[in-house]
């Protein structure tokens, strides 16, 4: 079509029956279409149109063409996106590509280590370019990276050689145990609370958790 009429006439409206509408959007415009249909979160009839959530960052980082946004906007687009999900009352997906909470979870201590030394090994994009977040993820799969991480983002400073570490882990390993009827970010919530308490009986310098509880909760 583009040989004969203009490619700045010509655009593209997907819908996502088989999960392929980003994708057939993106082939479009390399075929020389340059307007292209969507909606945020990929809201539409049936399975759903185009993910403008998802192209737009695709565009902007990992393409040439000009889109007429910047770094300011593209920033604000987690945000968003999860403000369309709040007024629809319906719980945003973990699993949103950009902007989802795990996507830019990491959960094995291997995982966490290689972020740790080099986002790059794992992370596709720097998080914070679309207004998301990287996330430690403790759990039964952790290692001491895990541990450390989630104490450096509380503000708690421990020797990386501290032996107590090592019972931190196996503390995590055995709560996620004892929580095996939760699932997903509930189980790793219930062994991360695990490892606090064990931490409060270990070290003797415990800030606020991070979660609007105070430290006192680690008085026994």
């Amino acid at each position: 079509m583009v040989e004969t009429i203009p490619g700045s006439r010509i655009g593209i409206h997907s819908h996502n029956d088989t999960e392929n509408a980003v994708a057939n959007s993106l082939a479009a415009l390399n075929a020389g279409a340059r307007q292209v249909q969507g909606t945020l979160n990929g809201l539409g009839e049936r399975c759903g149109n185009a993910n403008l959530v998802s192209l737009i960052p695709t565009l902007l980082l990992k393409t040439d063409f000009v889109t007429g946004m910047g770094e300011k906007d593209l920033a604000q687009i987690t945000k968003i996106s999860r403000l369309l999900d709040e007024r629809l009352n319906r719980a945003p997906s973990r699993s949103a590509a950009y902007v989802g909470e795990s996507a830019f979870a990491h959960k094995g201590g291997l995982h966490v280590s290689a972020v740790e030394k080099d986002p790059r090994t794992y992370e596709h994009i720097e998080p914070a370019l679309v207004g998301n977040r990287r996330h430690i993820v403790v759990s039964d799969q952790s290692g001491r990276a895990n541990i450390l991480a989630r104490f450096r983002d509380i503000g708690l400073a421990v020797d990386v050689d501290d032996s107590k570490i090592a019972t931190l882990v196996e503390t995590v390993k055995a709560g996620n145990t004892m929580a095996m009827p939760m699932t997903g970010p509930r189980r790793a919530s219930s062994s991360w609370r695990a490892a606090r308490w064990a931490a409060c009986r270990n070290f003797s310098a415990w800030p606020d958790f991070g979660d609007g509880r105070p430290a006192l909760e680690c008085a026994r």
